[in-house]
């Protein structure tokens, strides 16, 4: 078994933050033994990779860089260099296209294949929507780079993000699920806000009408997996099925309440009670973690500003560790 899912039978030497990775590091250990048969049960990029990975070792050594990039953007909502970026983009481009649509599984992988082949042999000139998310990248990378988002960070494990009243909040608030093609749907996409600060909690804050505010807390984008190189988000206990989380953290419980207690707005703020892939707070997505929502789970404005909203978070994770990257 080589898989990053919780609870896995991986053997420590493999260990690594991706499938993908893992199976490289299998592929890099002189005792393997080459493969004529892998399985795997479900269909995105980080699954598509790892099973490429073994069945073409000599393509995927040579581009090792690229293939972890790309299963980190899939999985994890990860920053990953151009290379990386272009191999999930046109992977996963291909794989949801119509002309897929009447593929089963082992059609969908075969084709990832294909993809992954031309793309990581450059025999695949980059679709027109690829250059275009690109471009969406590189967007996200000037707001902050010239202080359109204004970013602080609050601690080690806290970064604040705070849009001008020129994003629109669908934009500045969007939750993309995994393994999504970027797109001109959200302002600033995870993986750019990741670049720096992947392995923190972000506080994303979006001015309202009358001096109010939207916000929502997210926790890092791989919290659901296994990744022993990357930082653990504390207060999270294994219910024992498939990367399924309870949230169990008494301080950042306390730290909720609180901002409860303050909010003279008409919305709640509600913590996540599990965590998974693909669920967290009903109506707001994975990796939300915290927000201040109506009914529905839809952010609407609080009488907190980002400030008062990131005193009341910036005690509740612990230091140590690097907390960029």
């Amino acid at each position: 078994e080589l898989s990053h899912w919780v609870p896995n039978a991986t053997d420590d030497r493999y260990k690594a933050d991706t499938s993908t990775e893992i199976c490289l590091r299998y592929l890099e250990d002189p005792a393997h033994v080459p493969a004529d048969l892998v399985v795997n049960d479900h269909v995105d990029i980080d699954g598509i990779l790892s099973l490429y990975v073994l069945l073409h070792p000599d393509i995927a050594l040579d581009n090792r860089d690229a293939l972890v990039g790309a299963a980190e953007m899939g999985d994890f909502l990860a920053w990953s260099d151009r290379p990386g970026f272009v191999l999930a983009q046109e992977l996963w481009r291909a794989v949801t296209s119509p002309a897929a649509a009447h593929l089963d599984p082992n059609g969908k992988y075969a084709l990832g294949f294909d993809v992954a082949t031309d793309v990581l042999t450059t025999r695949l000139e980059e679709s027109p929507s690829t250059t275009a998310g690109w471009r969406c990248i590189e967007h996200g990378l000037a707001l902050l780079e010239d202080g359109g988002v204004a970013t602080r960070s609050v601690s080690e494990r806290l970064v604040s993000f705070v849009f001008p009243d020129s994003v629109d909040p669908v934009e500045a608030h969007g939750v993309p699920p995994l393994n999504q093609l970027v797109d001109e749907r959200l302002a600033l996409w995870p993986q750019v806000r990741n670049r720096e600060h992947g392995q923190r909690l972000q506080l994303l804050s979006s001015p309202a009408e009358s001096g109010t505010w939207r916000h929502d807390l997210w926790a890092p984008g791989y919290c659901w997996a296994e990744t022993p190189n990357r930082w653990a988000l504390p207060g999270l206990e294994s219910t024992g099925d498939s990367n399924r989380w309870s949230v169990r953290d008494a301080a950042l419980s306390d730290a909720v309440g609180a901002l409860r207690a303050r909010e003279s707005g008409p919305g709640d703020w509600v913590l996540a009670e599990m965590l998974t892939p693909f669920e967290t707070i009903a109506g707001r997505g994975f990796p939300v973690l915290v927000s201040c929502v109506d009914g529905r789970g839809d952010p609407v404005p609080s009488s907190l500003s980002p400030d008062d909203v990131a005193e009341h978070l910036s005690a509740v994770w612990p230091s140590g560790g690097a907390a960029s990257g």
